[in-house]
């Protein structure tokens, strides 16, 4: 599957392979282009030699489909709500968008109690998915919901918070610092409340956060087209947008393989994606690593 649920051993994994390929690439800045298509070129030999025919057809988790249809959904519903987005005055953004585009990451200011619920709710679980003994339930959960949305303090006892900004979605708790979490949940609560959740809850609130997230920033770069993140996942395993950032040198590469120009796989390009198209692509990954930096720990899946 497709999932990008992941257990403490595969993140601790993510974070050591990505130290590893930090320490053997050249700096950012003196990265030309040849070694990039070099690069890009090891990376594509590496993927055809994992890719393993499918003969058991759709094995995907029913609960997985929903979740994902749900982040679809969510993504082309923000989208269409943001409107237009403001033209960046600085010489490097304009150029941009004479380019033809002037695309920017907004994390979206939606109330949604039960996106949160559901990442609170995630806190129960370990990250290998088996339940840990219950400390708190859907009660609570709503509670912490509705506190973290809250914009001020519930009592004048407590002192007014150097962030006050509330945390609406999921979206909003994937960027957050779990101390801020709790300073936020500590300011609102009243003496019927639950306690306080530990520190070491939280993170697997924002967590579980970040990897709902991840798919819905994805359609977001790719301006909703489901069908081109299902072909970077599962032709490009690049699904993610520090994967995506890899392709910046060689665009033209990454085509070929979404659209299987190779001896492995000899569809048609019916969507119409062109090499400007995936340019663009690449380009918004690299704006949103930098927008959220937390993305810099997710990677797609080999397997």
């Amino acid at each position: 599957g497709r999932k990008r649920v992941l257990s403490e051993k595969a993140k601790e994994n993510l974070r050591q392979e990505r130290q590893a390929t930090i320490l053997s690439m050249p700096d950012t800045n003196e990265f030309d282009q040849q070694e990039g298509i070099r690069a890009i070129e090891e990376m594509e030999k590496s993927i055809m030699n994992t890719i393993m025919p499918d003969d058991d057809g759709v094995d995907q988790d029913l609960i997985e489909i929903n979740d994902r249809e749900k982040r679809a959904n969510a993504a082309m519903a923000r989208l269409a709500n943001s409107g237009s987005r403001p033209i960046p005055q600085n010489n490097t953004a304009a150029s941009i968008y004479e380019n033809g585009d002037a695309w920017v990451l907004v994390t979206p200011p939606d109330e949604d109690v039960g996106e949160l619920v559901e990442c609170i709710m995630d806190g129960l679980t370990t990250g290998d998915g088996k339940s840990k003994p219950e400390t708190y339930g859907e009660e609570e959960a709503k509670i912490w919901a509705v506190q973290l949305q809250q914009l001020e303090p519930n009592s004048t006892n407590h002192p007014p918070l150097l962030i006050s900004t509330p945390i609406r979605n999921w979206r909003e708790l994937a960027n957050s610092h779990p101390h801020d979490v709790s300073k936020i949940i500590s300011s609102r609560k009243s003496v019927s409340d639950p306690s306080l959740p530990s520190i070491e809850t939280i993170e697997k609130w924002i967590d579980s956060a970040q990897q709902r997230s991840v798919e819905e920033i994805m359609l977001e770069i790719l301006d909703s087209d489901q069908d081109a993140l299902d072909a970077l996942l599962e032709k490009a395993k690049s699904g993610c947008p520090k994967d995506l950032s890899y392709w910046r040198a060689a665009p033209k590469s990454l085509l070929d393989t979404i659209i299987g120009t190779s001896q492995f796989d000899h569809s048609t390009n019916n969507h119409g994606w062109t090499e400007r198209d995936v340019q663009r692509w690449t380009q918004r990954a690299e704006k949103a690593l930098q927008t959220c930096p937390w993305l810099d720990l997710y990677t797609t899946p080999v397997a």
